[in-house]
């Protein structure tokens, strides 16, 4: 079995994976993005930390007129995601490849 941890700060995914491992975790570099791997009980575990926003949101670009854009439009839009943290989401890609369970252990905010 294995699980993936995301934490928001990489100082925190430093912090549960130290605990988690009893201080045994062996620490990796894909992307120049820091991941600690370990195993526990049986499970092997990899814990990957974020840096805060790996994406910005904002309006279609044929919304971003805004004194041509109904306000009720702009409610409802959907918005278009941006990726800001290439190497970030490159390696979320690779450490998730054949994780059984994911553990977001981010803030309870928003943000989050």
């Amino acid at each position: 079995m294995r699980r993936l941890v995301i934490t928001e700060k990489n100082n925190t995914a430093v912090r549960i994976a130290v605990i988690l491992s009893g201080g045994s975790m062996q620490r990796s570099y894909p992307n120049r993005v820091p991941v600690f791997d370990f195993s526990r009980e049986g499970m092997d575990y990899r814990v990957v930390g974020l840096r805060g926003h790996i994406l910005n949101l904002d309006y279609p670009e044929a919304l971003n007129d805004w004194e041509k854009t109904d306000l009720k439009v702009l409610v409802r839009a959907e918005p278009v995601k941006r990726v800001i943290a290439t190497n970030i989401v490159a390696t979320l890609r690779e450490v998730c490849q054949g994780v059984d369970e994911l553990v977001v252990a981010t803030d309870f905010d928003r943000e989050g």
